[in-house]
């Protein structure tokens, strides 16, 4: 996929949310896949940010992606429900070096269904530039991301790696499932 900044050569506007604990790297990601940039101290987020970018396949067809930055603490519970309603692309984002944020991602999923309606899912395990500090295995993501009829992919904002590819998966998708309906 690539940029373009012709807002008329949208074709599809797909809303994507990022869902996870705190302090897993959701807006590490959007950061590094928004402004190249990584920030190396922790901000939560206070109930939501969204961004948007619009891109283009390799068919030319355009997309607009308004992506939903949801706060992880638990006092922003109460409020998260109205972020999720029309969403069509979801990324659960769990930290690599901390196995019960990817335990936890049945609560996020439970939690976004109730207010979703099928959407495309992508697991994100994140921060791999932490390889001497890993406690969760490939195939741990791999088999949450089945579970959940999702596609997993091990991520890192301060490197980049896959930032870019997370995305872009998701999009390809989301474009996929709405050309074929």
């Amino acid at each position: 996929m690539t940029d373009t900044t012709r807002a008329d050569q949208e074709q599809y506007i797909f809303k994507v949310i990022l869902l996870g604990d705190g302090a897993v790297g959701k807006t590490s990601l959007i950061r590094k896949y928004m402004e190249g940039k990584f920030r190396i101290d922790y901000l939560p987020t206070i109930g939501a940010q969204i961004y948007t970018k619009i891109i283009k396949d390799g068919k030319g067809t355009g997309a607009k992606l308004v992506i939903w930055d949801i706060s992880g603490q638990p006092a922003f519970k109460g409020i998260r429900s109205d972020y999720y309603k029309g969403a069509t692309g979801i990324i659960l984002v769990f930290d690599l070096t901390r196995p019960e944020t990817l335990e936890h991602l049945d609560v996020w999923v439970n939690e976004a269904m109730k207010y979703t309606k099928a959407p495309r899912i992508i697991v994100a395990g994140s921060k791999f530039d932490l390889e001497h500090d890993r406690k969760v295995l490939e195939k741990s993501g791999e088999v949450y991301a089945s579970k959940v009829n999702g596609k997993y992919l091990e991520t890192s904002a301060k490197d980049g790696k896959n930032v870019e590819k997370l995305f872009t998966v998701l999009t390809d998708l989301l474009i996929r499932d709405s050309n074929s309906c």
